[in-house]
């Protein structure tokens, strides 16, 4: 067991009822400060669920939640922001603010000067490659740009790249690296490891299953919305658990580094068919 402070805790958690089915079901797990945790699963499989859950934005049918060793409903909204950021698949933000203004957004949370606010903006948009698109209307940014500016929202929402804040901080992603060339995956990597040490804990959802291993702790394999596999990477990576969830033949390699390498086996799949 960890001796890190205990950042979130799921009880049993369910989403849903045996009428109108379960996009969750009891679901328990504990989450730990600094630690990077990555949800993979076939789509529907309930990550995006079990991360608006995390993020108190979808109330569960049964279980409990713990945020920081409290009740979610303990915490006031703004609190529980100053905790919790939450990065969804898909944005709707179709209003003509500039990008510096929409990573403004994530300290609205918090009680500041305007001076600091802006100071702390530009922190994280220099971290998300970013300040060159500062003045740039939002609306006009390419799909990987908006994503890089809604990744500089979140981690200033929450701090995240502050290291003497002291204050539990809970990062919810949901595929981050969508849309984002490899120059720009590789940064975000790199913060969120960076996260990491200073505390932040972290849960993420993705597909891109090769990202998983350098990146992450720990590892939940969903499946029709249940734990089938937690653990380790080295352990869930692998070709029974994975071919067992996707039904699809992979090939598992691993490379210099001992992290698992995949990738789907055409061969297999044109015998099977």
């Amino acid at each position: 067991m960890s001796t890190k402070p205990i950042t979130l805790c799921f009880q049993q958690l369910s989403v849903g009822n045996a009428h109108t089915g379960f996009r969750l079901r009891d679901i328990s797990n504990t989450f730990y400060a600094g630690e990077v945790t990555a949800l993979i699963g076939p789509n529907g499989s309930g990550k995006s669920t079990l991360l608006s859950v995390a993020s108190t934005q979808l109330t569960p049918q049964s279980g409990s939640l713990t945020l920081c060793g409290k009740k979610s409903s303990d915490w006031s909204a703004r609190e529980r922001a100053q905790r919790v950021a939450h990065l969804p698949q898909h944005q709707e933000l179709n209003f003509a603010f500039t990008v510096e203004e929409v990573v403004q957004l994530g300290r609205q949370c918090h009680t500041e000067s305007t001076r600091h606010t802006r100071q702390i903006a530009r922190q994280y948009g220099t971290a998300l490659d970013i300040t060159t698109l500062w003045k740039r209307d939002y609306t006009s940014l390419s799909g990987g740009e908006k994503q890089r500016v809604h990744v500089a929202r979140v981690l200033a929402q929450v701090s995240a790249l502050d290291p003497d804040h002291q204050t539990p901080r809970l990062l919810l992603l949901d595929e981050p690296t969508n849309s984002l060339d490899l120059t720009h995956q590789a940064l975000l990597i790199d913060k969120v490891k960076q996260a990491a040490q200073y505390g932040v804990t972290t849960i993420m959802s993705l597909h891109d299953l090769n990202l998983v291993s350098p990146i992450c702790d720990a590892v939940i394999c969903l499946q029709h919305g249940r734990v089938h596999t937690l653990g380790h990477p080295k352990d869930v990576l692998t070709k029974s658990v994975l071919e067992s969830v996707f039904h699809t033949p992979i090939h598992v390699s691993h490379t210099t580094d001992q992290h698992p390498l995949i990738v789907l086996d055409p061969t297999q799949r044109q015998r099977q068919s």
